[in-house]
């Protein structure tokens, strides 16, 4: 889920908030401490959201099984060992790096962390040695990164849409989240990574890929056949599953189903129909007891309870 922002006033409970790091210093360097923290927990990836109205440096060293990326926003300067974090460059920490950071002014930063086994699903053995070296000089600057800006926009886009969601988001957003984020993660490493992937990682990667931008396109409101998703997906119903099971960690049957819960819980909240017999008819929904099930379960409250809130509200 995505957290409310918490305000910490001193460095001992903002150095508890970070994770998969081992802070050794935090020093203050003028004023008081004020930092506004939000985090969002999936479940490969750690996603923090920073603000701290002071001049801050760290020193850490990551954990050995994690790594960490920073965005910065637009005029935040951010010195890694030194060096300014400037357009062309990435602050990303491999495990085990150790690093010296420095916020002159104030920061305001997303932060990702996440593990060796959530890259393993994404990149291949030699791919993931390659990043760990050259980690250095990608904070340095040294290596070509073309996409990173478009990278930057895609996390910030995607971390302010689901912070609006707040605790609606289910299961299966969370995963096509994490999918997203290690897909545009590794468009933005293309230019650094002379090999491909292992064949299964790309091929599990692209099938998944051509199925989520084909169920985004299906407007047709009745239940799309997994015959059908796994033609548009050009591949067999066993390979679709095995996908999905992989990259996402549910089947493509399950996806579907969370998703349209999804999308008629959105129109539920938006307002635009005032009885449910309104919203199940509009989803083409033909046994509406069962959905009911799995709606309550996904979000724990029923359609009705959901539907009264809201014209309660209004």
């Amino acid at each position: 889920m995505v957290s409310n922002i918490e305000i910490f006033q001193s460095v001992e409970e903002y150095q508890h908030m970070f994770v998969g790091v081992d802070m050794d210093a935090i020093q203050l360097k003028r004023g008081n401490f004020i930092n506004r923290h939000q985090v969002m927990v999936l479940p490969n990836l750690w996603v923090g959201y920073r603000n701290t109205q002071n001049a801050v440096s760290h020193h850490a060293c990551n954990e050995p099984d994690h790594y960490y990326l920073i965005i910065p926003f637009d005029a935040v300067e951010l010195y890694v060992d030194g060096k300014l974090i400037i357009d062309n460059k990435l602050f990303f920490i491999s495990p085990n790096e150790e690093t010296f950071s420095w916020f002159p002014h104030y920061s305001e930063t997303l932060t990702f962390c996440f593990n060796t086994t959530a890259m393993k699903q994404h990149f291949d053995a030699d791919e993931i040695a390659k990043i760990n070296i050259q980690a250095r000089a990608l904070r340095n600057g040294d290596l070509p990164l073309h996409k990173l800006n478009e990278f930057k926009r895609f996390v910030r886009h995607y971390f302010k849409k689901l912070s609006l969601k707040s605790g609606d988001m289910s299961p299966v957003e969370k995963q096509q989240f994490e999918f997203m984020f290690f897909n545009a993660l590794r468009e933005l490493f293309s230019d650094i990574l002379c090999s491909n992937a292992s064949m299964s990682v790309n091929t599990r990667r692209d099938t998944v890929s051509r199925a989520i931008e084909y169920i985004g396109e299906y407007s047709d409101q009745r239940a799309l056949p997994i015959t059908e998703l796994a033609k548009a997906s050009c591949c067999s119903i066993r390979t679709l599953e095995y996908a999905f099971k992989s990259m996402l960690g549910v089947l493509p049957k399950s996806y579907l189903t969370h998703r349209k819960v999804n999308e008629v819980r959105q129109t539920i909240l938006s307002g635009s129909f005032d009885s449910l017999t309104g919203v199940f008819e509009h989803f083409n929904i033909t046994h509406p007891g069962r959905f009911s099930a799995q709606y309550s379960q996904q979000f724990g409250e029923s359609p009705s309870v959901s539907l009264k809130r809201v014209t309660g509200n209004n």
